[in-house]
Order: structure tokens, then sequence, then C-alpha cells
């Protein structure tokens, strides 16, 4: 089913997750405006500005009264309030600023930006968000939906490889330098792979690369490139200590790696995502599960089958009809 009444306003910064859902909603929404068909894919908040002009005198011509955000806090505007014809707004939110309390709490120009968060969300019919991590972080809950993200539509058998995957961008919430509390033998046994970083983090695992004290670096990698790496690899690892969704697990787990996550982080999202065998307690105890399913495969893959499992329920399709079913 196609909802031709509601049209999508895509989200013009070219990362994977934006493309993923602009592709994905635009399957069942109308869509006016399509990236990079009809404009380009450019970072920059100009550019969703132009967008949206363009976007608003197409659903004035057309008369459509209901829209859905890809991303609902960044990219909306007053002026489809002030245009005086949209009367349904509905919209996916991917993160919040009420998560992290160090980042949130004693600034000024934070506290603004909570009050004009707190204000879109009163203005919407339906907010969709991935977690009830990121449900809890807002402060008006009762229009938020927890749905999950999209995903692939089909899993990958469980893979045997004893290569490790670290697959999140290298910033200060990711915890990429995790990798180093790691045994000699499983650094080097580390792929690092990373879409964007800081360029600190990049330099040191560039050199970490160069001295053979991980197995490999790739930065940027193309899609292709990265799906090739990502499935000569068995395992992952996330050492995040924020996270709303974890696109990075997700990967892993829907492309038949053994992903393992930390269990005490309350700032991630874990625990709704993944099953209990693959939470690490510490470094210690991950070592251990690293080294126990490295050498047990048939309980491996009874595992990685259960993970998928888990997950079964955000594949695209199912996705898309759970959120069809939410809306008026």
């Amino acid at each position: 089913m196609k909802r031709d009444d509601i049209a999508v306003v895509l989200h013009c910064f070219d990362l994977k997750w934006a493309r993923d859902l602009n592709d994905t909603l635009s399957e069942i929404f109308y869509c006016p405006l399509k990236f990079p068909k009809e404009l380009p894919y450019m970072a920059g908040r100009s550019m969703q500005l132009t967008y949206n002009a363009r976007l608003i005198e197409k659903l004035r011509s057309q008369k459509i009264t209901k829209i859905i955000f890809v991303n609902y806090l960044e990219d909306f505007s007053f002026e489809f309030i002030k245009v005086g014809f949209v009367k349904e707004i509905y919209g996916i939110c991917v993160a919040s600023s009420n998560l992290s309390p160090g980042k949130t709490q004693g600034s000024k120009g934070t506290d603004r930006f909570m009050i004009y968060q707190n204000a879109l969300i009163d203005m919407a019919n339906k907010i969709f968000v991935p977690t009830e991590l990121l449900k809890n972080s807002f402060e008006q809950k009762k229009k938020i939906n927890v749905l999950g993200l999209p995903i692939v539509n089909t899993f990958q058998e469980p893979k045997t490889s004893d290569k490790i995957i670290f697959n999140a961008r290298l910033n200060k919430e990711k915890n990429p330098m995790g990798i180093f509390s790691l045994s000699k033998e499983n650094q080097q046994r580390m792929v690092v792979t990373t879409p964007k970083g800081s360029t600190d983090y990049i330099g040191k695992f560039k050199r970490a690369s160069e001295r053979r004290e991980i197995r490999a670096f790739h930065f940027n990698p193309s899609e292709k490139e990265y799906k090739s790496i990502l499935q000569s690899c068995g395992f992952g690892i996330s050492f995040a200590e924020e996270e709303t969704f974890g696109y990075s697990l997700i990967d892993c787990i829907s492309n038949g790696l053994m992903c393992f996550a930390p269990k005490n982080a309350p700032l991630t999202c874990y625990n709704e995502t993944t099953i209990d065998e693959l939470m690490y307690q510490n470094f210690g105890d991950l070592q251990e599960k690293l080294e126990y399913y490295r050498n047990h495969p048939d309980e491996r893959k009874e595992i990685v089958l259960k993970a998928q499992n888990k997950i079964r329920c955000w594949q695209k399709e199912q996705w898309q009809k759970s959120l069809l079913s939410h809306l008026n």
C-alpha cells in the first residue's frame, strides 16, 4: 500500500542512513522531489531550506496537506506551518539533544535548543523513534512511537572467519580506542572501517595499520567495498558509550557476523537491539567470548541466527507496514 496523500520531506545530507531512509519512505509515500535526480545531495542548512521551498510550492499546487519528515528535528521549517495548508505532520527522529546529560546541561544555547525541540514535538501529530532509549529522552512522550528503523530484507548466513570488524564512526561516543584494550592477538585480527571520523582518530588508526598493530584500516570505502570488507569478517565489536539504534551492529548481524556490544552502557540501546549472549560486561568478558565462540562454531552459528531473529521485525517491508499502520 502506498500513501500518495502524504508527501515525504527528504534529508539532503549524503549520509548512508539518510539515503536509505529517503529511499524507504519514498517507496510508500508521495515523493515530489528526489535526491539526487532533481536536486544534488549537499550538506548544509541552506540546501535543505532550498529544497523545502521548492517542495512547498509543489505541495501547494497539488493540494497535499499531510507530510512526513525523514529527519524531523533537523529539517523542520516553520514555513510548513506558515503556508496554512499543511494539516498533518509526522516525522522520524534518529537523535535527541536530551540524550546525553553531559552535553545538555549548563549551556544557555543548549537550553534554548531543548525548548525549541520540545516545541517541534508539540506541533507534530506523531513522531517515530527507533528505541525506547530515545523515546525516554524526550519530555513529551505521548506522541512518540517506538518503531525501530528499516534494515535489509534478507540476512546472510553466519560467517566463520576469525577476523573482527569495528565499523562505526571514529568519534568519542563510539569509543574506538577500546580496540587497544584487547589482547595483541585480537588487535591483529581487527579490521577498522569507518565512513568518517575525527582527524586525530583517523591518524592513529592509519599509523596502527601501517605498523601492523591492527589487520587493516579503511577510511570512507564505497558501499560495495564496505560490504565486501564486512562479509570477509566473522566477528564485530561495539565499544559505544552512546547509541540510539546501532546501524553498525545491525549491519554486522544481518550480514552473518557475531557482534558484541557493551552491557553496562546506560546511554546505549543495545539491551533493546541485541541478545544477552552478545553483551559483554568488561574487556575480560569480551575476550573470553571471542575465544569461546572462535572454538565453538556450531554454537556460534546458533547465536548469530538467534540475533538475526531478534531484529527481523525491522526488515524493510515489515517496518514499512508497521509505519503505515500508525498513520491516520
